[in-house]
């Protein structure tokens, strides 16, 4: 509010905007019910008066909403008198009679003598002279016993007006003076001013011109002294009124001619101001906008950052996702050959450091090109898939199973013995052999070869390890299928069982 009493209206307008903005975007109705009063006021300076009535409307609507009856009266009351500031009596009484009744209801008799001292104003602007003087005599003692000196010196000065009105000048000017000797204690010297215009055009029209011209005459002078230029402008029009009424035309020219002068410096000074203030007006504005300019980039830069931290998670999720796929076979969901061998490699490493066996089983299902050619290929898949979650399924956490292709599977067991490795693939074999799987055309029998070979300080290659266990699948083929054999060197696994298909090389298989 700053701004306001320092004459910046403009920028006061601009600073209570952005609150009021602020305080609807934070949903703090408190805060904005208190806002709009003064950015209604703010208005009211600028000249914008419709504005600053719809701002004066929201407000008391608010402030009744939230119980905040004091504000209430202050939007009805300043309401009420921007409707008498564009001569119109009977909306001012109507707003003033609100503001009057809500502050009644609340208990508030200062807001109820302020309201007392408005409605007789407006009342006597409507011509309702009888009810405007009780609104005074009951504000005065009200005012005087509250200890509100300055809403007393409106009563009186509105009381004395009403005197003027009802033909007694003298209780008027007793009124008048009682009024501006409140008013000069306070420091309102621009009411004082004020004031003694109004007496000037009530003592002209009373017939007491002598008197009009010397108020006129001190009304100059204090004008002049406080830098009042419009209203020093508006004495010398008072004083020539006077002077004519007097009979003295010369003298009331010369007045009216130095009233036009002084009007003429005050409109140069008006303009000269209303430039300044249109310069810090671009100013704050420009300044607003570089304001808004920053934030909008700063919030641009935030969803930027976001936008390109989900970029990099949804890429790293992307990358992982590749590289689970690159290693994962596509139908079996088994490590494919590249995890394999890189498994492989990774576990005779560990397995030579810490002279521990590592066992590998390789499995080959029998007689499988006749599946896909009495099923067809797409039976085949389904077969090959079955098996996969079959032997996974038997498998121990550590161990990788994984499709060595085709219709191939690789079993790799770190830290087992020939013992246990034999047992593993013999309950795989079972579990294959002993449960056919169903199909479009009934139970489908399969069986599985397999070969069994276990590292040995001769042979701790991987290479080495594959061959050994190729070799004892080839046997486990060339023997009849459907068995489990261990790689020469190492004991052989007996025949477990013959398949139903009886093929003699390993490439029909």
């Amino acid at each position: 509010m700053l701004d306001c009493r320092l004459g910046r209206h403009d920028e006061a307008a601009l600073a209570l905007d952005e609150l009021c903005n602020e305080a609807r975007i934070h949903a703090d109705e408190r805060l904005l019910a208190w806002v709009l009063v003064e950015r209604a006021r703010a208005r009211s300076l600028l000249r914008d008066r419709g504005c600053c009535a719809e701002l004066l409307q929201e407000a008391a609507l608010l402030a009744r909403r939230l119980g905040l009856a004091r504000l209430e009266t202050m939007a009805l009351t300043n309401l009420g008198m921007l409707h008498g500031q564009d001569g119109e009596p009977v909306p001012y009484a109507h707003y003033t009679c609100e503001a009057l009744a809500v502050a009644r209801a609340a208990g508030d008799d200062e807001g109820v003598a302020h309201c007392l001292s408005n409605l007789g104003g407006a009342l006597s602007a409507g011509g309702q002279l009888d009810e405007a003087l009780r609104c005074y005599d009951e504000c005065l003692p009200l005012a005087r016993n509250g200890g509100w000196p300055y809403i007393e010196a409106l009563c009186l000065a509105g009381r004395g007006g009403l005197r003027f009105e009802r033909g007694d000048p003298d209780g008027g000017l007793a009124d008048y003076d009682a009024s501006e000797r409140i008013l000069d204690q306070l420091g309102k010297r621009s009411q004082v001013v004020h004031q003694h215009l109004l007496q000037c055009a009530y003592l002209v029209r009373a017939g007491r011109a002598d008197a009009a011209m010397q108020r006129a005459l001190g009304c100059i002078e204090l004008a002049r002294q406080h830098g009042f230029q419009t209203m020093e402008a508006t004495g010398q029009e008072r004083l020539a009124e006077a002077l004519e009424a007097l009979g003295r035309f010369p003298d009331a020219l010369r007045a009216l001619r130095k009233s036009l002068e002084i009007q003429r410096g005050a409109l140069d000074s008006r303009l000269a101001e209303a430039e300044r203030a249109a310069a810090r007006s671009q100013k704050a504005l420009a300044a607003h906008r570089r304001a808004q300019w920053e934030r909008e980039r700063r919030v641009e830069s935030e969803e930027r950052s976001r936008a390109l931290a989900a970029a990099l998670i949804e890429r790293e999720h992307l990358r992982k996702d590749l590289i689970r796929a690159s290693r994962t076979d596509a139908l079996t969901q088994l490590a494919n050959r590249r995890a394999f061998d890189e498994g492989m490699g990774w576990t005779l490493a560990q397995s030579k450091r810490r002279y521990r066996p590592v066992a590998l089983i390789l499995c080959d299902l029998d007689h499988f090109k006749a599946i896909n050619d009495s099923f067809g290929h797409a039976a085949g898949d389904r077969v090959l898939a079955r098996v996969a979650a079959r032997l996974a399924g038997r498998v121990r956490a550590g161990d990788l199973v994984a499709r060595w292709g085709g219709e191939e599977f690789a079993v790799l067991l770190p830290d087992t013995e020939l013992g246990g490795a034999l047992a593993l693939a013999e309950a795989l074999r079972q579990a294959i052999a002993d449960a056919p799987l169903t199909t479009a055309a009934g139970p489908l029998n399969i069986s599985l070869s397999l070969g069994v070979a276990v590292t040995r300080p001769d042979m701790l290659d991987a290479d080495a390890l594959l061959r050994s266990a190729d070799l004892a699948l080839y046997e486990a083929k060339a023997r009849g299928r459907n068995r489990v054999v261990a790689a020469r060197g190492e004991g052989q696994g007996a025949a477990r069982g013959r398949g139903h298909i009886d093929r003699d090389s390993r490439s029909g298989a």
